[in-house]
């Protein structure tokens, strides 16, 4: 089998509900809004993959290779995947990678809280364990979901490894892949998430994922509601990048730069 030479879209969802809070929205899409948006990945041709799939297709070990993979990525772990996300993705035959943040499992989303979204509803370990048996694939997203490059080397470590194994005991499954809270990560966030057994961390980026970028710092597009048609098909590589996409890139690398400047990465 051949390796994967083509970028991929990697798409970014954290909510799929009707009640999303004013200030949440932007990282929200209704039930109605995501359905659509299933439709025309599949009108356009696209086979949706996890992120295991991906990195397997690029190492080219991935039999049957589609001819145009889009990757559905979800964080947080809300409880509306199973409600919603999870109903939407069986009609359409797609697949997705779900990042759970370990100490919120069955409880609500107390680290929102600031921005007026703290009550919502995150998944439980029954519907993890479901959903693991349907083919979603389960990922880490740390225990308290809090900016990795901003802790202290050893509380950064103990986050991304306690994530990791309690997923693992309670599920009883391999947990491959990392997502990085808010995106943010250093070289030192880095390492400590392939020194954990990762082989794979998503970041954002507002691009799209190139073959040959570093594993453990994948570009994702987040998705939302506004990501409708046109935009949509910015995102999967159908129509040219959009004005939109490119200010959420450069304001994405000033941000990263100030980070970079301010917290001075003394623990890479």
């Amino acid at each position: 089998m051949r390796r994967m030479t083509t970028d991929t879209p990697i798409l970014m969802y954290h909510s799929v509900s009707e009640r999303a809070p004013r200030r949440f929205r932007r990282f929200s899409v209704t039930p109605r809004g995501f359905e659509q948006q299933l439709r025309h990945m599949r009108e356009r041709g696209c086979t949706a993959l996890t992120i295991g799939e991906l990195m397997r297709l690029r190492a080219g070990r991935l039999e049957n290779p589609p001819a145009r993979p889009v990757v559905l990525t979800f964080d947080d772990g809300f409880a509306d995947f199973h409600e919603h996300a999870m109903p939407a993705l069986a009609r359409y035959g797609m697949r997705a990678t779900l990042y759970v943040t370990t100490g919120y499992v069955g409880r609500t989303s107390a680290w929102l809280q600031g921005i007026g979204a703290g009550h919502l509803p995150m998944l439980n370990w029954g519907q993890l364990a479901e959903l693991a048996q349907h083919g979603i694939e389960i990922g880490a997203h740390t225990a308290s979901h809090p900016a990795l490059d901003a802790l202290p080397r050893i509380e950064a470590a103990r986050e991304i490894v306690v994530s990791k194994r309690t997923l693992e005991d309670k599920l009883g499954i391999a947990v491959d892949s990392f997502a990085y809270p808010f995106g943010y990560h250093s070289p030192g966030v880095r390492r400590a998430v392939r020194e954990a057994g990762f082989g794979s961390a998503c970041a954002v980026g507002y691009r799209t994922s190139r073959p040959d970028e570093n594993p453990f710092a994948l570009s994702r597009h987040i998705a939302c509601e506004q990501t409708q048609t046109v935009a949509l098909d910015a995102l999967l590589g159908t129509r040219p990048t959009s004005m939109a996409v490119l200010r959420d890139r450069l304001r994405s690398a000033a941000w990263a730069r100030l980070r970079h400047h301010v917290l001075g990465y003394n623990h890479a």
